[in-house]
């Protein structure tokens, strides 16, 4: 989820170009291990298109987001910025006992949901 979000992230300013050049530091910055086998998934479930061209020191890795991008009006913003990680994009868009719910809905036993609401949101105020 991480990665999807800094890639997501990356992309939306650049999202009006045919093609998005994305560095392999910035890729091994979001997953140092993985980012390969997740670029290969997402290309495999239609989220993106990979660009054909890559050259070490010439070109830099190509993608062509499939993703369905908010006007910017409708963008999630902490003082008129993006949040900077998931997890402050997660506390801006949910109430705690809403993201519980959530993770409920997708599965996570009761117990695992109400640990990441805690882990994710400790020292913040229900409300």
């Amino acid at each position: 989820m991480n990665f999807l979000f800094n890639l997501v992230k990356y992309c939306y300013p650049r999202r009006y170009r045919t093609f998005i050049n994305i560095p392999s530091d910035k890729l091994r910055e979001w997953s140092p291990h993985n980012y390969l086998k997740y670029l290969e998934e997402f290309s495999n479930q239609g989220i993106i298109k990979r660009g054909d061209k890559y050259s070490v020191g010439r070109f830099s890795k190509s993608i062509k987001p499939n993703w369905p991008f908010k006007d910017s009006k409708e963008a999630i913003l902490c003082d008129n910025r993006s949040p900077d990680t998931l997890e402050d994009t997660i506390k801006l868009s949910y109430r705690p006992e809403e993201f519980k719910e959530l993770l409920k809905e997708a599965g996570s036993e009761r117990t695992t949901a109400i640990e990441t609401v805690k882990r994710l949101y400790e020292g913040v105020k229900k409300g």
